[in-house]
């Protein structure tokens, strides 16, 4: 899909508008969310990336210029994400929908709780910090001279 005609979202609106589409049509549907990257390259064109080792080596291929990481894990209040195998230590623990957006003015992460009686998604939370998992920038560096971590 061409971007040529549209103005380029910035982290904050691409997550919300992937989470407002997307995510809530895939949640709707499934009850749950798959692991992925919603990828914008240099030219504009859009699609969507499985993780995958090589990952920062095809998103340097593609001149990727923006990306949303999207997962399912837990969050504690406070904004701590927490691996499956710690839950039990983190009782207030909650499901949530994890996005987080890099561009080359940095990363924004954002939640959406879930509730699964009845099932669906609770409004989008980009205002408390979270650390994600795969947290480090995948594009880093000198954004315009493709350095890459």
């Amino acid at each position: 899909m061409r971007n040529d005609d549209r103005r380029r979202l910035t982290n904050q609106e691409l997550i919300r508008r992937i989470s407002e589409t997307q995510v809530e049509e895939m949640f709707a549907r499934h009850h749950d969310v798959a692991t992925m990257y919603f990828c914008e390259s240099e030219d504009g064109d859009r699609w969507i990336a499985a993780p995958v080792d090589d990952l920062v080596d095809r998103f340097r291929q593609a001149e990727v210029r923006q990306y949303l990481f999207i997962d399912h894990g837990w969050v504690a209040p406070g904004g701590d994400v927490v691996r499956r195998d710690q839950i039990k230590k983190h009782p207030e623990a909650f499901e949530a929908v994890l996005f987080k957006a890099e561009d080359e003015t940095g990363i924004v992460r954002g939640y959406r709780r879930i509730h699964r009686r009845p099932p669906s998604l609770g409004p989008l939370d980009i205002d408390t910090p979270l650390e994600i998992a795969m947290d480090e920038p995948l594009l880093t560096g000198n954004y315009h001279d493709r350095t890459f971590h």
